[in-house]
């Protein structure tokens, strides 16, 4: 804002000039009307004199007014510094404690964060150590079953093993029976088809290859004829033969 510096008695004095040229000019124009030089000049005294009184009593007014308003403005112009003094503390007083608060702020954030780190590690670590359980537990029981699957895995092997033992066994018992069995018939036909052994009564059992001649003959030479034949019977290993001489046997002679 632009001020303009103005000088008060200044102006009462221009003012007061103003007056009197105005009322000197009031009294020649008076003085035209009466005509006497005397009486004018009379006149231009006394409003001389008149004018002067008042601009004395208007610059009297004028200081008092002047000095009431230069107080006024220094009073004024006092608590306006200490209005602004006042809110200048109180500002600074607002600064500090709002400072205080950011202050307090920051340190409990810092208490909450170290807070939640602490308590973050410590879970960490929990989980870290149940983690390490679980794996431990986990190993075990790995190497549990893994010992429970060697141990089913040689019972089954043994199992399996004992199955192949077994019916190797039982197809070699098979294949002996049946062949025994085939002995036994081939044995049994030679017998039939020979004439010599229609008097005789020769049973034929047949055992790994082993014939086994039981029964009744009417004679020794039988006997041998019968080991000879039995004897050249495919797959026949050997002939036992408990053959005996009956004299109730007719004679094929």
């Amino acid at each position: 804002m632009k001020l303009t510096n103005t000088n008060p008695k200044n102006t009462l004095a221009d003012k007061n000039l103003t007056v009197l040229c105005l009322s000197m000019l009031l009294v020649l124009a008076g003085c035209q009307k009466e005509g006497p030089a005397e009486k004018a000049g009379q006149k231009i005294d006394t409003a001389t004199e008149n004018t002067e009184k008042k601009i004395e009593l208007l610059t009297e007014k004028a200081e008092t007014k002047i000095e009431a308003a230069k107080e006024v403005v220094d009073q004024k112009a006092t608590e306006a510094k200490e209005a602004i003094n006042q809110s200048t503390d109180a500002a600074k007083a607002e600064l500090d404690s709002a400072g205080k608060r950011i202050d307090q702020a920051n340190e409990t954030a810092e208490h909450k964060l170290e807070t939640g780190k602490e308590l973050i590690e410590q879970k960490a670590d929990i989980a870290k150590e149940n983690i390490d359980k679980t794996i431990d537990a986990s190993k075990v029981k790995l190497d549990d079953a893994g010992n429970k699957l060697e141990l089913a895995t040689d019972k089954a092997e043994n199992k399996v093993e004992g199955i192949k033992e077994s019916m190797l066994d039982k197809a070699k018992a098979a294949g002996e029976y049946l062949e025994d069995s085939s002995i036994t018939a081939t044995v049994k036909a030679a017998i039939a088809n020979d004439i010599i052994f229609k008097a005789s009564h020769i049973e034929v059992t047949t055992s790994d290859g082993v014939v086994q001649l039981t029964g009744t003959v009417d004679s020794e030479p039988v006997i041998g004829r019968a080991l000879e034949v039995v004897g050249s019977q495919k797959h026949v290993k050997s002939v036992k033969s408990t053959l005996i001489v009956s004299t109730s046997a007719p004679s094929t002679k």
